[in-house]
């Protein structure tokens, strides 16, 4: 079909005023769009953006593109402008926004005063429309649901899965963690593993909370219920990969480059259809080694049970014929919008450790029966 613009960074030239930063100086253009943008409908994207207003400020907002003779404004959903809810008098807005996810009428995003150390912020959901009024769906502090009262959020991921009026997202909570060392990756691009080996020779020690886990919040009762929590079947729903652009690395001109750091990423999808919920995550269990899989469950149900779809370290040829028959499978994945109508797509990567032949694919299998 025909292709589109559906966001540029063309904001600041003279005719594309539609591609320029709401709210902020005009002529403004956004400097970059982290994270994965988000389809709301046919002609509609909701994404994140960073930009330069005096000051380096980010946000969530959206764009139409119907193919009109006049093209429609990019609109601010919240901005580094945007005061955090509930504050009753409060003046912090927020510092820190990630990549949204939406529905066909209405969106939801992670937004906090700080990323690395949060106090406050949460999850928050807006219809589309300018600079909407924010429902909190939950928050940084609020009461962790199956625990003793009081014991609130202290984390939220930034990976939310919503369809509309079921919203999937991690969260941890308690003081309690364990010590885990994190080594430099083997594969990748040269510039940023020699990045990581010269900061982090002996690797680098990350600190993880014990207690952690995938919740579902629904938007229409306004009530969230426990998904999996770490215990004695998984011990962790966290990830962390090394990545960013060394420093002169790629384009010289492009602004607001970022140095490679370790990050940590969390992986669900939810899909609610003819009354039942379903919720596809990955975690890791306590073997020897430690395994990885993504595993799926209906939500909310007790007591909960949960199908194993892929695990590390099964033969390759039972997720793809094709793959080298001596290879396993080494990495799995999912993505938020991984999940939908019945269906589940994956990622997994797979190694031969004695001829070093790999092989990758991305993979569909029914989620439940048509």
């Amino acid at each position: 079909g025909a292709r589109t613009s559906a966001m540029t960074q063309l904001g600041g030239v003279g005719g594309f005023e539609h591609y320029s930063v709401p709210g902020a100086t005009q002529g403004t253009r956004f400097d970059q769009f982290p994270g994965s943008p988000a389809m709301a409908n046919a002609t509609t994207v909701v994404f994140k953006g960073n930009y330069t207003d005096g000051v380096g400020k980010t946000g969530v907002f959206f764009r139409s593109f119907s193919g009109s003779k006049e093209p429609a404004a990019t609109q601010v959903i919240a901005s580094s402008d945007t005061l955090i809810p509930g504050q009753n008098g409060g003046t912090i807005r927020f510092g820190s926004t990630a990549p949204p996810s939406a529905s066909s009428t209405s969106m939801v995003f992670l937004g906090l005063d700080n990323e690395d150390a949060p106090t406050m912020g949460g999850i928050y959901r807006a219809p589309l429309a300018p600079s909407p009024a924010l429902q909190v769906l939950v928050s940084i502090g609020g009461q962790v649901p199956g625990e003793s009262p009081g014991v609130g959020f202290s984390r939220l991921g930034e990976a939310l899965s919503y369809d509309g009026r079921f919203v999937a997202f991690w969260g941890s909570w308690g003081s309690d963690s364990r010590a885990v060392t994190l080594t430099c990756p083997e594969d990748g691009q040269a510039a940023v593993i020699a990045f990581c080996r010269d900061a982090y020779p002996n690797g680098y020690m990350v600190h993880i909370p014990v207690q952690q886990g995938f919740f579902l919040h629904d938007v229409a009762a306004n009530k969230t219920t426990p998904v999996v929590k770490t215990g004695d079947t998984y011990i962790d729903f966290l990830y962390w990969n090394f990545s960013g652009r060394p420093p002169g690395v790629g384009d010289s001109e492009a602004e607001d480059p970022e140095d490679p750091r370790w990050r940590s990423a969390t992986f669900v999808a939810a899909h609610s259809s003819k009354g039942i919920v379903q919720v596809a995550f990955k975690a890791r269990r306590p073997t020897v080694p430690e395994i990885d899989g993504v595993y799926l469950t209906l939500a909310p149900g007790l007591p909960p049970v949960y199908r194993t779809v892929v695990e590390t370290a099964v033969p390759a040829t039972q997720l793809d014929p094709a793959a080298p028959a001596g290879a396993k499978v080494t990495t799995v994945g999912i993505e938020r919008d991984g999940l939908r109508s019945g269906w589940l797509a994956i990622s997994a990567s797979m190694l031969d450790p004695l001829t070093s032949e790999s092989w990758a694919g991305v993979y569909l299998t029914r989620s439940r029966r048509p």
